[in-house]
């Protein structure tokens, strides 16, 4: 973002706060607003992201027994490992009862 468009930003806050604190107050809302548009940058790239599988992420997968078709993409391959991980964890705390005799 340019200079210019966080100083407007900036200026847009500060009109909408009153009181002690203000500048303070509007260039930590400036700071928050700036991390939710970057972390939204960061998951449409990753989203969007049709580069292959890195080899340590194939490696992982195969490790998890996850079927790695030709051509799976970095984001395919962070989605199959992530739910591999979460079944697996779901079957582990599954609560097992022994019935004694």
């Amino acid at each position: 973002m340019e200079v210019e468009n966080y100083v407007k930003q900036l200026d847009h806050i500060m009109q909408k706060l009153n009181g002690r604190g203000k500048l303070q107050t509007a260039i930590s809302i400036l700071q928050e607003v700036a991390k939710d548009r970057r972390m939204a940058e960061i998951k449409e790239a990753r989203e969007n992201n049709d580069e292959k599988a890195t080899p340590k992420q194939k490696s992982y997968a195969k490790d998890l027994g996850i079927e790695i078709p030709v051509g799976m993409t970095k984001a395919e391959a962070s989605r199959r490992i992530t739910e591999a991980i979460a079944m697996r964890k779901r079957v582990v705390s599954v609560p097992v009862r022994v019935h004694e005799r």
